[in-house]
């Protein structure tokens, strides 16, 4: 588990897209955390090409309705393109 806090280097439109943003930094750093534990547990080393480290499990959760709701539309109405790009990824 990581907890950070911090000012985001955009400018941020909306509650939908700090949520967003906020999501995809922390997913980010879980995945780097885990092929990080994937290495030291297994001896092998973590490339790009595997997405995901098996044997190890992320999960993101939030306390925001409307960003789980928006990660579970096949296409969210929302103006911001990079917003969209960060829901996108979330999936």
């Amino acid at each position: 588990m990581d907890g950070r806090s911090f000012r985001s280097p955009r400018v941020i439109g909306s509650t939908l897209a700090g949520e967003a943003t906020a999501a995809d930094e922390g997913v980010d750093r879980a995945v780097f955390a885990a092929h990080h534990l994937h290495e030291i547990l297994s001896g092998e080393p973590a490339t790009e090409r595997e997405p995901s480290c098996p044997g190890i499990r992320v999960m993101a959760v939030t306390h925001a309705k409307f960003l789980y709701d928006a990660c579970g539309k096949l296409n969210p109405s929302v103006s911001e393109k990079r917003t969209l790009i960060s829901i996108e990824t979330l999936k």
